[in-house]
């Protein structure tokens, strides 16, 4: 995952923050992402988070890319 990808995943999450009022309004519509993981998403906090949540992420916000697997 490149940093590129994170901070296109980061600009989908505040979008859809935008869109549903709050971090944790789109925290309780998502599966499996805590409000905790989007604010260390947000903050540029994304050592501790793993590839596979990043994806996750992605996957649930409509965020794609051609070289993930």
């Amino acid at each position: 995952m490149t940093q590129t990808e994170k901070i296109e995943i980061v600009e989908a999450i505040e979008r859809m923050i935008a869109q549903k009022g709050s971090q944790n309004a789109l925290a309780n519509w998502m599966k499996g992402v805590s409000t905790a993981t989007l604010s260390q998403m947000r903050n540029h906090n994304w050592e501790n988070i793993a590839d596979d949540m990043w994806r996750k992420v992605a996957a649930q916000l409509g965020v794609s890319s051609n070289v993930w697997n």
